[in-house]
């Protein structure tokens, strides 16, 4: 009798039959009140402590859904205002761009940069006019910040800037304080550079730095940069002066390109110190009179009545000692 219990225990499936049957049993001959108050405390001791992670997993899966919807949307939100943003920076730039166009007697033909290198100091630039409407190799490019470049080829519907970074490219430039003369250009590992300043010459940090016109190719007037800092060299008898740039390419997007009109007169190269008039100095009262402003002597009036020559009169012959009195 003990194998055969130990052979049904042995396998686990039928001791697990046998135990369901057991129990059914038990259940079936126990009262009602009993098998509910059973019922309530197997529900609390078996299914409750798993209440809380069940409902713990549903809700972090629904703020799971409900976050990837709110991120998507933020995405789209973010999309239109960036869309807004652009839309504003180019109506701010189109309504300067009007106001620099009123500025100038100059007919301007407005175009957009299409393409262009990457970095700040990008030497070429495309823009989304050509010849068809107007545009030729040569023509000038500007913007609100200044001189861009100008026009090295032409197509139909594109043009290429060469832009004030190109190693090739020379601005005259004049200081608008002190009006020194100079070329402005872009070197490899300087930067934008002031070349050909003699030694001596009054340049300071933070002096404005402006197309001077007497290379005949740019106008006068156009903003180019600040003088960074000025070195004098006296082996080179110059002055070593770096320009930070007034042109940001990463906020160009609009240029205007000079096609017609007459150029502002030349700037004159004398500082603005010396046009104004120097005040006369005051004179003391108490100063020597000029020799011309001395009155003339009197004249006696035989004098005057002969012409203002006085008479000439001998002296009187020296008495002889053998005279008599």
């Amino acid at each position: 009798m003990r194998s055969l219990t130990r052979k049904v225990w042995q396998r686990t499936d039928v001791a697990v039959l046998a135990a369901c049957l057991t129990a059914g049993a038990v259940l079936l001959a126990l009262p009602a009140s009993w098998k509910e108050a059973l019922g309530r405390s197997v529900v609390a001791t078996v299914f409750a402590p798993l209440e809380k992670p069940l409902a713990q997993l549903r809700s972090l899966a629904a703020s799971r859904t409900e976050n990837k919807a709110l991120r998507q949307e933020l995405s789209w939100v973010s999309l239109e205002n960036a869309s807004l943003r652009q839309a504003a920076a180019e109506n701010s730039a189109l309504r300067e761009l009007l106001v620099l166009k009123g500025r100038w007697q100059w007919s301007l033909a407005a175009a957009e940069v299409s393409a262009r290198q990457p970095g700040i100091f990008a030497p070429d630039l495309v823009v989304d006019k050509g010849t068809a409407d107007g545009l030729r190799p040569g023509m000038v490019v500007i913007s609100t910040m200044g001189l861009v470049g100008r026009l090295s080829g032409a197509e139909g519907r594109a043009s290429f800037v060469q832009t004030v970074f190109h190693p090739d490219l020379r601005v005259s430039a004049i200081d608008t304080r002190s009006r020194v003369l100079g070329i402005i250009k872009h070197q490899a590992g300087k930067g934008m550079v002031m070349d050909r300043v003699p030694l001596h010459s009054d340049v300071r940090p933070g002096d404005t730095l402006v197309s001077s016109g007497y290379g005949g190719v740019m106008p006068y007037g156009l903003m180019l940069g600040t003088v960074e800092a000025a070195r004098p060299d006296p082996l080179k008898l110059r002055v070593d002066v770096g320009v930070r740039p007034s042109l940001d390419l990463n906020r160009l997007s609009q240029v205007l390109v000079i096609t017609g009109g007459a150029p502002p007169p030349l700037p004159s190269l004398a500082a603005p110190d010396t046009l104004a008039p120097k005040p006369r100095p005051k004179r003391s009262a108490a100063a020597a009179p000029r020799p011309d402003s001395l009155p003339a002597p009197e004249l006696p009036d035989s004098a005057s009545q002969t012409g203002g020559a006085a008479p000439a009169t001998s002296p009187p012959p020296p008495s002889s000692p053998e005279a008599g009195p």
